[in-house]
């Protein structure tokens, strides 16, 4: 492994507004899939897989059900950490990262409590010292929707990170997997400690992530042949059931 100190973060503090009627479990992170349980524990198997010394799991002060099922399903697989975001209902997910600042003193892998991978990470994600970002050009019908975020690749580097990247701009959308090193991490707390100090902190993480891109140039790691489901709307996760009922 290339690291001596690798912190692992699942952000899981969101309330789920838009799935609210149609998830049947409290929290998306609980919803049930082969092989892992649920998605947070399924994505908790993947930071694991990738050689970390820790997981923190950012949650809401509501979350009590998804601590329990973390806390249980994960009892001595890996050192676990909870911590609270307490302006979970109200701000951007910037501040999730912001929250778990104290246990990242080297490098970091970060993703999100409702993404289906089917299959592992690429052997080359978090392998090589270098900060890279999980990204995937083969959906072309994702590069112009509005929601995913996306990047900009130039000279084999990642540029831009962002939502509302115009057509031209958008070589990829990224997952939900984002590895830095120990050095662009404390780039990207720079970025947030100033945004937090002026009081403009009600943002998404990506932003912050954008604003470093141009300095930090992560690695784009493609998804091959993975497929994989982000559970954000109700034809999210449609469409993660049908592929589950499929397998």
């Amino acid at each position: 492994m290339p690291y001596a100190n690798h912190t692992g973060i699942i952000y899981a503090a969101g309330l789920n507004r838009r799935l609210a009627d149609s998830i049947g479990v409290p929290f998306k992170g609980l919803l049930p899939v082969a092989n892992g349980g649920s998605l947070i524990l399924r994505q908790s198997q993947h930071l694991i897989g990738l050689g970390i010394d820790r997981l923190v799991v950012v949650v809401g002060l509501e979350h009590q059900v998804l601590i329990d099922h973390v806390t249980e399903g994960l009892a001595g697989k890996i050192p676990l950490e909870i911590v609270y975001n307490e302006d979970y209902a109200d701000k951007g997910n910037m501040l999730s990262f912001w929250v778990a600042r104290d246990f990242c003193q080297g490098a970091v892998t970060f993703t999100t409590s409702d993404l289906y991978l089917n299959g592992s990470l690429p052997d080359d994600f978090a392998s090589t010292g270098q900060s890279m970002i999980l990204v995937d050009d083969t959906k072309q019908d994702l590069l112009a929707d509005p929601d995913p975020v996306k990047v900009s690749i130039i000279d084999g580097c990642i540029t831009r990170v962002h939502k509302r990247l115009n057509r031209d701009q958008t070589d990829a959308v990224n997952p939900g997997f984002y590895h830095y090193n120990e050095a662009d991490t404390k780039l990207i707390f720079e970025d947030i400690a100033a945004h937090v100090e002026a009081g403009d902190d009600n943002q998404s993480l990506y932003l912050s992530l954008d604003r470093r891109a141009s300095i930090i140039r992560p690695y784009p790691c493609f998804t091959g042949d993975v497929i994989w489901f982000d559970v954000d709307t109700t034809e999210d996760l449609e469409r993660l059931k049908t592929f589950l009922q499929q397998r």
